[in-house]
């Protein structure tokens, strides 16, 4: 069983902070009592908008998401023109709490469906992907 979840800063408190902390701990709890996957949306920083490689703290109040994820997932690439019918993107698996992360798989956006497929081997080079800001602290290995 699959719960996905979209807007964590729902509630009375003072802070979205806050309200994004509680509420990553509540579906945290739900997941291990019941036993439901829960998938949970995040924004990231703007900084990221131009294509670049997410990292963890680039979680808008990332720490609880941080903390409490046991698996983080970033779809990213440069932003399309609009005019053609797929974008690539890549795939990234920043964190992993029981495994290997950093695999970085290419992506096609379908605009016509909204739909992220696997992109067909050799169709996304990977080298026309802007650098990490600040250098390579959160190069994926392939």
């Amino acid at each position: 069983q699959k719960a996905g979840f979209d807007g964590l800063d729902c509630g009375k408190s003072e802070s979205r902070q806050v309200k994004i902390g509680a509420g990553m701990k509540a579906l945290k709890r739900v997941a291990l009592d019941t036993g439901v996957h829960v998938l949970t949306l995040a924004q990231i920083d703007r900084a990221c908008e131009d294509g670049e490689q997410p990292a963890l703290n680039d979680l808008r109040e990332s720490g609880d998401l941080e903390q409490e994820a046991d698996s983080v997932l970033f779809i990213y690439g440069p932003r399309g023109d609009g005019t053609g019918v797929t974008d690539d993107r890549w795939l990234y698996h920043a964190k992993q709490r029981n495994g290997p992360s950093g695999s970085r798989i290419p992506m096609l956006f379908t605009r016509t469906h909204t739909l992220f497929h696997e992109a067909p081997v050799g169709s996304v080079d990977e080298f026309n992907r802007p650098a990490r800001r600040g250098g390579s602290r959160h190069e994926a290995r392939a």
